[in-house]
């Protein structure tokens, strides 16, 4: 009996024992364990569960508490560099985060880091690095061991495993001024690095192809091939061309048109298809005649993985960070669903541009100055994600990172929807590259494809998206596209096409797709002959 008993009794210290580890474990802050702050700063930190609250050294800064909230204010002046804990207290653990005060950098820095060819550092690797004041710095890792550790002479040790996220912020600082200091990031990958074959097709950096005509020139001499197969705008016909002599032959026919500047819109007669009107129309007046297409987001995949920003490191982001972290204003233009400008990470880095609003859409306003995004049940919230990507303010306690740190992005809306989701046209797209090369960009970048089987490097689909994109291409920009999420057919979008969508498949655009973390094809992501970079 007294076994049964003390076996009962220890059952039921176990199951206390798990249970408070349990509990334990959903003990957590919303703020990293350990991070670093300036003078006259203010952090806000939120716990997932009722505790108090306590700081170390409490004379260092002002610590304001209101349930599971708290707000630390760094001191108005900061002399030299001291750690402050604020520690978040319950029944039975605690959990702290670290503050690294740091004094104002002196700007006439005389220490500076010597970049090491390589950017990226192995797990169980070691790398020396240099300064410019070798023997008199203090070398240290801002977040910490667990992202590696130094020996005096400047020899970095890196991590046994890979950190999350996989980036160490390393730090000389003067030993006679602790002002006085330089930092570099190095990203942390596999004992491997990066593993496999890459092969970029160099195409889009040579000389303009010979199916360029010259410079001042808009027009293409590719073949058009217009696809009647193709999601498209039922009811209507575009002509690429918008002269005189045109509009009275349309007059004598008796159709319904409008004209715009680079193409004339057709309505299609009562009793007949969009395919034969088209062919009767070319023949009575020469010009090429092309459905108005339809084009769809490269939606954001649902795996799990994807919104994490390993990404980051392994296109060495960092290493980019260290030459160069800001753009000229509108140097980058996003062509997608819009923005929503109230964003907290995009607060100054934005350019509201135009809204190309497909007009014969289910859901549209038509075009205007105003490029808000749609609502999340049809696709809006894309340009925001794909906004941030870019332009996400970094440093900022808030979101994730950009790959740009300053410099205001032009967003320009070229979707609409249906009853579907989002959705451009090929009037939306045209338009939206025209005006985002006006505008200076000297980078478009679209996250849309049109599933079409005339997609080859001979033949173009879209002669009016052409056209817009020979003109940006004309005045320098560079133009880059998702190469589609029709690897594996997901949805059965694009029929039994598994190759580039168009613009992505444009010799002069660059085809990016996708991999995963491992460096190996995400299954969704399009590929072939005319993908350039993954």
């Amino acid at each position: 009996m007294n076994k049964k008993f003390l076996l009962l009794m220890l059952w039921i210290y176990l199951i206390g024992f798990l249970v408070a580890c349990i509990s334990d474990s959903s003990f957590s802050l919303n703020v990293p364990s350990s991070l670093e702050m300036r003078q006259a700063q203010s952090l806000q930190i939120i716990a997932n569960t009722s505790i108090t609250w306590s700081i170390t050294p409490a004379q260092i800064g002002i610590l304001t508490t209101q349930g599971t909230r708290a707000t630390y204010f760094s001191p108005n002046q900061i002399l030299q560099p001291v750690t402050v804990t604020i520690s978040a207290h319950n029944a039975s653990s605690s959990v702290s985060v670290s503050i690294f005060l740091q004094p104002e950098r002196n700007t006439t820095s005389e220490v500076k880091i010597s970049p090491p060819e390589l950017l990226s550092v192995p797990i169980n690797s070691k790398i020396k690095l240099n300064t410019t004041l070798n023997s008199e710095v203090h070398w240290s890792v801002l977040e910490g061991n667990s992202r590696g550790t130094f020996l005096f002479n400047g020899e970095f040790n890196a991590p046994t495993q890979i950190p999350n996220p996989a980036v160490a912020t390393i730090r000389a600082t003067s030993k006679t001024n602790p002002n006085d200091y330089d930092q570099i990031q190095l990203g942390i990958v596999g004992e491997t690095g990066i593993t496999g074959v890459i092969t970029l097709n160099q195409r889009w950096i040579q000389p303009p192809p010979v199916y360029l005509q010259n410079q001042t020139e808009t027009r293409v001499t590719r073949t058009t091939k217009p696809d009647w197969t193709a999601k498209r705008t039922q009811g209507e016909v575009l002509i690429v061309q918008s002269d005189f002599t045109l509009q009275t032959k349309l007059r004598v026919r008796a159709l319904d048109f409008k004209v715009e500047n680079e193409f004339t819109r057709v309505k299609v007669p009562r009793g007949q298809t969009d395919a034969a009107f088209a062919k009767q129309l070319k023949l009575e007046t020469g010009a090429e005649v092309q459905p108005n297409y339809l084009y769809r987001l490269a939606s954001v995949p649902n795996d799990p993985l994807f919104v994490e920003q390993s990404n980051f490191m392994q296109i060495d982001a960092a290493g980019a960070w260290f030459s160069q972290v800001s753009v000229p204003d509108n140097l980058i233009a996003i062509l997608d669903t819009g923005i929503n400008p109230e964003h907290p990470d995009l607060q100054n880095r934005i350019n509201l541009g135009k809204d190309f609003c497909p007009r014969f859409t289910t859901i549209c306003e038509g075009e205007n100055t105003d490029p808000k995004e749609l609502s999340p049940s049809q696709g809006g919230g894309h340009g925001t994600f794909a906004t941030g990507i870019i332009a996400a303010r970094t440093n900022n306690n808030l979101g994730i990172s950009g790959i740009t740190q300053s410099g205001k992005v032009l967003v320009v809306k070229v979707f609409g929807a249906d009853n579907f989701g989002a959705i451009a046209d090929t009037i939306s797209l045209s338009k939206g590259i025209r005006y985002a090369t006006d505008q200076g960009a000297r980078v478009i970048s679209m996250s849309l494809g049109l599933c079409s089987s005339q997609t080859n490097v001979f033949d173009t689909p879209d002669k009016l998206t052409e056209n817009a994109i020979a003109y940006a291409i004309n005045k320098g920009v560079v133009l880059i596209a998702a190469s589609g999420n029709n690897g594996n057919n997901p949805n059965g979008q694009c029929g039994s096409e598994t190759n580039v969508q168009f613009p992505a498949s444009h010799p002069n655009v660059i085809a990016v797709g996708s991999v995963g973390n491992t460096n190996t094809r995400s299954s969704f992501s399009a590929t072939g002959t005319a993908l350039d970079l993954v």
